[in-house]
């Protein structure tokens, strides 16, 4: 009976050892939702050069506050998207940026706009958590126009961390001379009394990844994801680890006696 005790009193032990021991990384806590987070957008050419364009400004919609229940974390739409019908499930979505661009658009909502600086970055400071529209408002004359893509941020790391200072790199493309010369024409006419602005031909010249951004640079929060599951299972695998070689130890000692 006594021996019972001791091994169960050892296997208890090792257990408590191996918890307090068990690596800070599986309790990983999730983004901090309290912090502020920066957005920064570098225009790259999509030729070789991968160079940066300057004379871009970008309008930044937020789209969805990021929100933590119970320990998963989602996405709400925000009061101005909330009407949109938008369904945030896959927000790498090849048409869900076009189509909130489009919502934004037609209902008139208010952004926050901004210029590049000399580097050719525009940056979008103190915001809060959450998931963010860009859509670009101006256009170099000899460069096609963005599409419309999305930001999460903060944005993971891959590494089971989170960066709150999110780089963007949207691709476009440079135009031919002819195409150049043929889009500043046009600009030039109106239709309806209206010019019509060189951003708004040259947008179907567009040519962007499927999110619209450098895929290398930026990835996008992956959201429904309960986190209490890592660090109880992982607890329980080195408990169960612990106990067994605990006892396997004790049986050949007690043999060896």
């Amino acid at each position: 009976m006594k021996k019972v005790l001791a091994k169960r009193a050892l296997t208890f032990i090792c257990a408590l050892l191996a918890f307090f021991a068990f690596p800070a990384a599986v309790f990983a806590a999730g983004p901090d939702l309290s912090a502020k987070v920066t957005i920064n957008i570098t225009a790259k050419c999509v030729d070789s050069s991968n160079e940066n364009v300057s004379g871009t400004a970008f309008a930044l919609y937020k789209v969805a506050e990021l929100t933590n229940e119970s320990g998963s974390y989602t996405y709400a739409l925000t009061a101005d998207f909330s009407a949109s019908g938008a369904d945030l499930t896959d927000i790498e979505s090849d048409s869900l940026a076009e189509n909130l661009a489009a919502w934004a658009q037609e209902n008139n909502l208010t952004a926050a706009e901004k210029s590049a600086d000399s580097t050719g970055t525009v940056s979008f400071s103190s915001l809060s958590a959450g998931l963010y529209l860009a859509v670009q408002t101006e256009t170099p004359a000899k460069y096609a126009t963005a599409a419309p893509f999305l930001i999460s941020a903060p944005e993971s790391d891959g590494a089971g961390g989170y960066i709150y200072e999110v780089e963007a790199n949207p691709k476009v493309q440079l135009l031919s001379s002819e195409t150049a010369t043929e889009t500043t024409t046009a600009a030039t006419e109106t239709t309806t009394g209206e010019a019509t602005t060189a951003g708004e031909i040259t947008t179907a010249l567009s040519v962007t990844s499927s999110s619209g951004t450098d895929s290398s640079s930026q990835t996008l929060l992956k959201t429904g994801q309960l986190n209490w599951p890592v660090p109880v299972f992982g607890v329980l695998g080195i408990f169960l680890f612990a106990a067994g070689f605990c006892m396997v130890f004790i049986e050949r000692k007690t043999k060896a006696k």
